[in-house]
Parts: C-alpha cells; structure tokens; sequence
C-alpha cells in the first residue's frame, strides 16, 4: 500500500481525469450523485460547468464521527511518514471489520429532490465518491438508487479503490492499485 497527497491543484487534475475516463468510455448521464462527504467534492469537481443537475446522498461509517471529533487535533501535528502509517493500519482494521460484519447492507437516506429526478426521465446516473475502501458504501447507494427504479442505469466512480479485496469495484477509478489518497479536506492534509 502506498499513500499519495493530492494537493487542491493535483485533486482538481485527478477529478478532470477521471471525467476523461468516464467520456471516453461513452456513459452518458442524465444527473451525478455525490456520496458525502468526499464524493461531494469529487462530484462539484467533475460536473465543474457542465449543466448535469448534481445530488448528494450522506452516508459515513461509524468511525468517521469518532476520528473527526477525537483524533483531529493529534492527527494533523503528526510527521507525515507516522500519519500515512496510521492510513495504512487505519485500511487494514477497516478491512477487517469490514470482513467480520458480514458485508450488512447500510441504511440510506434518498432525498425527494433526487426521488423525483431518478422517477421522472434520469436514465442513466453517476454515483461519485472519493474512494471505495470497504466497498459497502458505494454498493448500498447504488442499491438505493436502483430500489427507486429499476430499470435505471446507475455507474459508479472514484478517485481510488484502497482494497484489493473490496466488495464493489467502481466502474471508473483512477488509482486502482490499493492508494491510500489524502485528500485536500482530510483531517491530516
């Protein structure tokens, strides 16, 4: 595992990449929809001007409120080299927690904005996260999404896939070599 930082300039350039990945493959879609938080961002990025109406779906595992509340203060006075360790192990136990759950599917929250524009005429939407780790995020919005309706097309996109074994691998993914990304908003950034 490695990890990577991406300063704003560099993440602006990778969410440019990714849309890159994404139009040349040919998917077409009617409405983007961000995963809060990091997906938002990745999400604003991407759609940058491009007049494809943009949502959001929160959704964090229960560790996110822990480590922003009680370890933000330690974290970001750290030497680089013990934080990317951290990020390292941090994967590691998220993995195998991830493997004793049993993969449970996570409660998610549709807005009626998005309801409305998935029922009437999206066809095809992109869901938009910063990074698949465990991977149940990701295929529990998009289950969401398809509960709505079926017949949708929904593809998924991300920054990194941080596992080799994670559940669902997004459709497009610009590091796919198990990267840990700081991200400019990361608690250690």
């Amino acid at each position: 595992m490695k990890v990577v930082t991406l300063t704003e300039d560099v993440f602006k350039n990778c969410c440019r990449q990714l849309a890159d990945i994404i139009y040349e493959d040919g998917f077409s879609y009617d409405c983007m929809v961000g995963i809060a938080n990091g997906g938002v961002y990745v999400a604003r990025e991407m759609a940058g001007g491009a007049g494809v109406p943009l949502y959001y779906v929160k959704l964090q595992r229960r560790t996110t409120g822990l480590k922003n509340k009680v370890l933000r203060k330690i974290i970001c006075k750290l030497p680089l080299i013990m934080s990317n360790r951290l990020r390292i192990i941090e994967s590691h136990v998220l993995g195998c927690i991830s493997c004793l759950s049993g993969h449970k599917t996570k409660k998610v929250e549709i807005t009626t904005e998005l309801k409305d524009a998935i029922c009437n005429g999206a066809k095809n939407v992109l869901l938009v996260d910063d990074a698949v780790d465990s991977g149940q995020t990701l295929l529990s919005v998009k289950a969401a999404i398809e509960g709505i309706c079926p017949h949708i097309t929904v593809r998924t996109a991300v920054i990194t896939v941080t596992r080799e074994n994670a559940l669902g691998l997004a459709d497009y993914r610009l590091f796919q070599d198990c990267t840990i990304v700081r991200f400019p908003w990361s608690l250690d950034a």
